[in-house]
């Protein structure tokens, strides 16, 4: 009936011993749910032992409806449980909530935070629709120091950078990260961000990272991986004569997968790799 008057018996129920119960009023949460449910629901979602109700509360969570439950959602997100903090995060990013992106940042890059709740956060920004967000996660990227912590700022900064419609304003935002950075483990997850975003202008400083022995695992792998033949000749060289057998082997299938891969534009051009690979 969506009857509003119902709402605080289902999230009651949402609480049942009973896992049929609980089911069935996630599901009504998931179609008659206010802002008024935003905690009990992503407390469900984070407590749940079955992933069917973890999931159900999820998409309850998400499908809230009314003008103040982001607001709500972002009252929370510094305070309360991790667990639950963790669920509003993500669902704030499923949500697409572009006023998040000042708190989830501020949140993602406090060293002090809760460590799941700092993932998370990189997380939804990699989901949030604001391309203006790019600076900030380049800077995130650069300060982080911890392995997941870095893959997780990695996946937000190429998303977020697939957004910026001027090639040259995210290329130079990226290189002048990559000169300001000390650590190569910066510098190595960089270079994969160069990769995956595949402009040309990164790949001059792939070229120099080959003849830097610190980084030159990640600047060949990031070569063999480039999704265009605009690396076929560096390829075919390291191929011919990489110094490491590893490295050769990396090179030569890289080139073989461009060959492979190439379309009717490119075929012509691509074919004479055959004879060198």
């Amino acid at each position: 009936r969506g009857d509003a008057a119902a709402l605080e018996s289902v999230i009651t129920a949402a609480r049942s011993d009973d896992s049929s119960v609980r089911l069935a009023a996630l599901e009504v949460a998931k179609r008659m749910g206010t802002a008024t449910c935003v905690v009990q629901l992503a407390s469900i979602a984070a407590l749940a032992q079955s992933p069917r109700e973890r999931g159900a509360a999820r998409e309850a969570l998400d499908n809230l409806k009314g003008p103040d439950v982001d607001q709500v959602m972002l009252s929370y997100v510094k305070k309360g449980e991790p667990g639950v903090r963790v669920e509003l995060i993500r669902s704030l990013g499923k949500r697409h909530a572009r006023g998040a992106v000042a708190a989830l940042l501020t949140v993602g890059a406090d060293e002090q935070e809760d460590f799941r709740v700092r993932l998370a956060a990189f997380d939804a920004l990699a989901s949030l629709p604001a391309a203006n967000v790019l600076p900030s996660l380049v800077e995130a990227l650069v300060a982080a120091r911890d392995e997941a912590m870095l893959d997780a700022a990695q996946r937000a900064v190429v998303t977020a950078a697939r957004k910026v419609a001027d090639e040259n304003e995210r290329t130079t935002l990226l290189l002048n990260a990559l000169a300001r950075a000390t650590d190569t483990t910066t510098r190595r997850v960089l270079f994969d961000v160069f990769r995956q975003l595949g402009d040309t202008a990164y790949l001059d400083a792939l070229r120099e990272g080959v003849n830097d022995a610190a980084v030159r695992d990640a600047a060949v792998r990031a070569l063999a991986g480039w999704p265009t033949p605009a690396v076929a000749d560096d390829l075919a060289a390291l191929s011919a004569d990489a110094g490491d057998n590893a490295h050769h082997v990396i090179a030569l299938r890289g080139l073989l997968r461009l060959i492979r891969d190439s379309g009717p534009e490119t075929r012509d051009s691509t074919r004479p790799y055959y004879a060198k690979a």
